[in-house]
């Protein structure tokens, strides 16, 4: 029987389809591994094309040598191989099948490659959409303390009674319309400067120094009142006597 007729085109015929994919028969011969058929990608192989069993990277050297199912080698055209190997039946002969690596990788290669791309994008959507809320719980936020501090500085601004206010420090920060006829000084020109400079006040008596009442506030966190006959001096040295 010619194997040209009917053996070779029938390991083959079913992987025509990959460019890469060949099936060949091959057995030992003595310190060889040689090929039955002709090859897919070099004529003139039948039987006449071997491997020495000292070359452990060809596929069909790790059949001969005893390797069954999937192995990875260089073929006869020097290519990275991903190949099949079995044992014919009642027969020494063996059949094997490969595929270049790159051709067998390049479809996962591609759907890696998606699968990446479906991730980052999955990632980008979490993170904006955690940007997005972090940005619009802030903007509430703000706007909420801002209310407040609009609804705190109409209060404070429309007390009939002088009213300073200060950091933990005793430094200023806010002064009302009356606080600002009484001391002399303006909210703008009164920031930021320690208390005792604008809200200076003396004994009317002995005409000393009052201690001021914010260091005890912090000191002592309790609720301070002034003494009797407390004149507070402004900024042009009025004295002005205030409870």
């Amino acid at each position: 029987v010619n194997p040209e007729d009917y053996l070779y085109p029938f390991i083959q015929a079913p992987y025509s389809s990959k460019k890469t994919s060949e099936t060949s028969i091959f057995k030992k011969d003595g310190d060889y591994a040689i090929y039955l058929n002709e090859l897919r990608n070099r004529s003139n192989t039948a039987l006449k094309l071997r491997h020495s069993l000292q070359d452990t990277t060809v596929p069909i050297v790790k059949g001969v040598l005893g390797a069954r199912g999937f192995v990875n080698g260089v073929d006869y055209r020097g290519e990275k191989v991903i190949a099949y190997i079995c044992a014919i039946p009642q027969s020494n002969w063996l059949l094997l099948t490969k595929i270049d690596e790159k051709e067998a990788f390049a479809s996962l290669s591609s759907k890696a490659l998606l699968t990446s791309l479906s991730v980052l994008l999955i990632i980008f959507l979490i993170i904006y959409i955690a940007a997005f809320n972090y940005s619009n719980n802030k903007r509430k936020y703000f706007r909420e303390l801002w209310e407040r501090d609009a609804t705190y500085k109409t209060t404070l601004y429309s007390i009939g009674d002088a009213v300073i206010t200060t950091d933990k420090y005793g430094r200023i920060r806010q002064l009302n319309k009356v606080a600002e006829e009484l001391t002399e000084w303006t909210e703008r020109a009164a920031f930021n400067k320690e208390l005792p400079e604008v809200f200076n006040i003396i004994c009317e008596t002995n005409r000393e120094r009052v201690e001021n009442p914010v260091e005890i506030v912090l000191q002592k966190g309790l609720v301070v009142g002034l003494a009797n006959h407390t004149l507070l001096i402004s900024k042009t040295g009025k004295e002005i006597p205030i409870a």
